[in-house]
């Protein structure tokens, strides 16, 4: 088994397994991990007759195995009978009698091969649209699952590099306490920022070379503006208000020492800002001032990697649309706006139509590219304030706040006509099929939702490439 694979991811994904493998009716579902030249079954659904077992083994390349040529093609394999195929009627899982096959690749964040996703079952089976359909999307779950689990070990690496730095500033402090020497040494060869602010003299009085390095200013330069030079106008309330709670704190118990800690922008010589965190210990000087002895660190890199969290925690990673959990938390939101302010609310569910068949003919890399060129031709004709979000598949779903049934038709038309319009890859030509509802008094989203995915289906009945409003 692999032993960096967190244990919540594990178990996480041995609920996909049984769940599919429940579903599809079949002994055996699996996730295969390639680890060098050897395939490892890294997880095992628990459904009666499976003969496999997590951290069995077998040689992959030349193998002869249907996971071998799925991770070596990287697309989907179905096998509806190995015994009727002259390729599949010697493969090695026959000797479980295991004689059909369903299997997706999963790759890693960076595009290489994982390992795969599998069904198999010991009778022939064609496996249905629905359970094609639904093992793709667990294979995209398990992917985003692993772009997550990434980023997450990198901030971890971040924080620990921050631990790392504040355990370094408390033995700067120590050292301050023995010697201005050893103190000059020390703020004079960290690649950190350390500054000394004198309270009561409204200046800085000390800034260390590393300085330069975070905004390209010189110590003097910092030594000549103080702090309203130093940091945005947004953030100087915010510091004035620690600087007198901490000037309170001192006054009533002076050995005190308090330390506060805070994230801010600061101004760059050349106009930019960068983020940086700040840890800063009040105390009074030999003279009877209060002083302030800080650090301050570069975070901008701990910023990005929290935004791109933030961003795959809300977005669908293949068409960067909102994902399904956060258009729930907007429509929530938005429903609760609307019953305030007595404004209508609009809903569109979008569908391509025919998918399955660029996916079965193109293949699903082909199909991949036409659903990010749909979603990205439709962002471009929403408004800000619209919400546009992957239901699912091959389904998107827009809400428009402040927008009557009548409008949402108008604009659903202009985003089924430039969809009509639209190059896709492979010289396609895609259309969609919109279902457009306004919610009703007191509807429920579960019910209004249901309402507009009827909508969607009868502009199918209707031929597709149309949309279909529902006004009750």
């Amino acid at each position: 088994m692999d032993r960096t694979m967190p244990e919540e991811l594990l178990s996480e994904w041995q609920r996909i397994v049984d769940l599919v493998a429940r579903i599809a009716g079949v002994p055996v579902g699996l996730i295969m991990h390639l680890c060098g030249q050897e395939l490892e079954v890294l997880v095992s659904s628990t459904t009666e007759g499976n003969p496999y077992h997590v951290g069995e083994k077998d040689t992959l390349f030349g193998s002869g195995l249907y996971c071998e040529r799925v991770i070596e093609s990287q697309e989907k394999l179905l096998v509806p009978n190995a015994l009727q195929s002259v390729q599949w009627n010697n493969n090695p899982d026959l000797k479980h009698n295991l004689i059909a096959y369903l299997g997706f690749p999963i790759r890693l964040p960076d595009g290489k091969p994982f390992g795969t996703i599998c069904l198999l079952d010991c009778k022939e089976n064609d496996f249905s649209a629905d359970i094609v359909a639904l093992v793709e999307k667990m294979h995209a779950l398990i992917e985003g699952q692993l772009k997550m689990n990434d980023l997450l070990k990198q901030n971890v690496r971040q924080v620990a590099e921050i631990r790392e730095k504040n355990s370094q500033l408390e033995k700067l402090n120590y050292a301050l306490k023995q010697s201005e020497g050893k103190y000059r040494f020390i703020t004079d060869n960290t690649l950190d920022f350390i500054w000394v602010y004198n309270v009561d003299q409204e200046k800085f009085v000390y800034a260390s070379p590393g300085v330069e390095k975070l905004c390209g200013y010189s110590g003097e330069a910092i030594l000549a503006q103080g702090i309203q030079g130093a940091v945005l106008p947004e953030y100087q309330d915010g510091i004035q208000q620690r600087i007198q709670a901490a000037i309170r704190q001192l006054r009533k118990n002076p050995a005190s020492e308090p330390v506060s800690q805070s994230e801010i922008q600061q101004l760059c010589v050349d106009g930019s800002v960068v983020w940086v965190e700040y840890t800063v210990k009040y105390r009074f000087n030999e003279n009877g001032e209060i002083e302030a002895v800080g650090i301050s660190r570069n975070i901008e890199e701990r910023k990005r990697k929290e935004q791109e969290i933030y961003y795959f925690s809300t977005h669908d990673y293949l068409t960067a649309a909102h994902n399904r959990a956060y258009f729930f938390e907007r429509a929530t939101a938005e429903i609760a706006r609307a019953d305030r302010d007595q404004q209508p609310l609009a809903m569109m569910f979008v569908d391509l139509d025919f998918f399955k068949q660029v996916n079965d003919r193109y293949g699903h890399l082909v199909g991949d590219e036409v659903l990010k060129n749909v979603a990205s031709t439709i962002s471009a004709k929403l408004r800000k304030s619209d919400v546009f979000a992957r239901y699912g598949g091959e389904e998107f779903v827009v809400l428009m706040p402040g927008v009557s049934l009548a409008a949402a038709c108008g604009a659903a038309e202009k985003i089924r006509h430039v969809v009509e319009n639209q190059p896709m890859p492979s010289m396609l030509k895609m259309t969609i099929s919109i279902g457009i509802t306004e919610r009703k008094s007191n509807e429920s989203l579960d019910d209004w939702l249901q309402r507009t995915d009827k909508a969607m289906y009868r502009a199918k009945e209707n031929g597709r490439n149309c949309l279909f409003a529902c006004e009750s």
